[in-house]
């Protein structure tokens, strides 16, 4: 069984764990501070506790800080491995590499995934390959993994739901006080983000 250095957690439990307690903190922002944004539109004096104003706070900074800690980790490979269809069926492994580069969004989206917990794995083929595809050739694109699709959605909820704040007190005059303290937390996380994501004085 693979464990960690002190010996304590093997690596497949911290992996779930790390995933679960992300997920679960990105689907509390999503609710906390997406109810709070909604009920800012609607009503015209939305009140909040004090509970609920101090969660959505704390919610904003750890999701912003969980995509800037993933951007900030990937670097960029000079070349990426490719395998190919077996003709007796499967995919082969190749000694070739591909000279592209990868694409700076993949690259940074997939190291989030793969910061929450996901673990790396080999990309899934591609449904438009058929059965006589990469046989003598290496394959023209690759799938998408698991920790890529998680990266995507996990910015997504994070992006979005902080826009919807930030929007909120430009347009509403006396927004609540849960929502500006979000908005003003996702923004100074998305500009941290930003920074992490172009690797300004970095080669990632």
């Amino acid at each position: 069984m693979e464990q960690t250095e002190s010996g304590t957690f093997p690596l497949w439990l911290q992996q779930a764990l790390s995933l679960t307690l992300t997920v679960v903190a990105a689907l509390l922002y999503a609710l906390v501070v997406g109810n709070a944004v909604v009920k800012t539109f609607v009503e015209e004096q939305p009140t909040f506790t004090d509970g609920t104003t101090r969660a959505a706070g704390l919610l904003s900074g750890l999701v912003g800080s969980v995509v800037t800690a993933g951007f900030s980790r990937s670097k960029r490979p000079a070349t990426a491995p490719v395998s190919a269809k077996h003709p007796l069926g499967g995919r082969a492994t190749t000694p070739w590499v591909s000279l592209k580069k990868p694409s700076r969004p993949r690259i940074k989206l997939q190291s989030l995934g793969e910061t929450l917990g996901v673990p790396t794995g080999a990309p899934a083929p591609s449904r438009s390959e058929s059965p006589a595809e990469g046989v003598g050739e290496p394959p023209a694109s690759q799938g998408m993994s698991a920790a890529l699709w998680v990266g995507i959605l996990y910015f997504v909820v994070y992006f979005l739901v902080g826009l919807a704040s930030f929007a909120a007190i430009l347009l509403r005059s006396s927004a609540p006080e849960v929502v500006v303290n979000s908005a003003w937390v996702w923004l100074g996380t998305i500009m941290s983000s930003g920074y992490s994501y172009f690797a300004l004085g970095s080669q990632s």
